[in-house]
């Protein structure tokens, strides 16, 4: 049985050497979110990107897009998508590319593939979407004040943050010498929406 959409992440970050200072205000940010109780967001340094991302075709009448970021494996046609619900705000950019209707109705992950390449290369002048649209930074929805037209491909470009929390209520912390306190695989676990 398959229990995710796509894989729920886990992992462990390091708290080390710090200064008392600084030390002091993650032990408050930890007691805060009550060890597991309450999420944050995470910036994850591995995957914390989207390039020029499928968002999906304009019907005329749909204006409300969810950002997703699309891991592909061209060879086999595979694409597993990603719900991305927390875009940093500033980093977020919306891409138009028209297709004919044949076109759209043909598309495939290689043809998803082949525009992150086209627009890596050189973004299409006139493609970049300015005033048109909002992005909401809790939710990742991006809505457009008049819907994009039939056959239109949406696109984005983003940086996002992971939402997680802690997966312990334990706190063994590690005093070495003054000024170079350290908690180690502190675990940590990506919620869903």
């Amino acid at each position: 049985n398959i229990n995710w959409g796509y894989p729920k992440c886990k992992g462990t970050i390091n708290i080390t050497n710090l200064h008392d200072e600084d030390f002091q205000q993650f032990i408050a940010f930890f007691h805060c979110r009550r060890g597991k109780a309450y999420g944050f967001r995470f910036y994850d340094y591995a995957d914390h990107s989207g390039e020029f991302e499928f968002l999906g075709f304009g019907d005329g009448g749909k204006n409300a897009f969810q950002l997703v970021k699309n891991y592909i494996t061209p060879s086999i046609n595979i694409c597993q998508q990603r719900k991305i619900t927390k875009p940093i705000a500033g980093t977020v950019h919306i891409y138009f590319k028209a297709f004919s209707s044949t076109e759209a109705a043909g598309f495939s992950w290689q043809t998803q593939a082949d525009i992150r390449s086209e627009f890596k290369a050189n973004i299409p002048a006139g493609s970049e979407q300015q005033l048109s649209w909002n992005v909401d930074t809790t939710t990742g929805l991006v809505t457009f004040a008049t819907a994009p037209a039939a056959n239109v491909a949406i696109l984005s470009a983003y940086e996002y943050e992971v939402p997680v929390r802690f997966d312990t209520d334990e706190m063994p912390i590690n005093w070495q010498m003054v000024d170079a306190e350290n908690w180690g695989n502190i675990p940590i676990i990506e919620l869903k929406y």
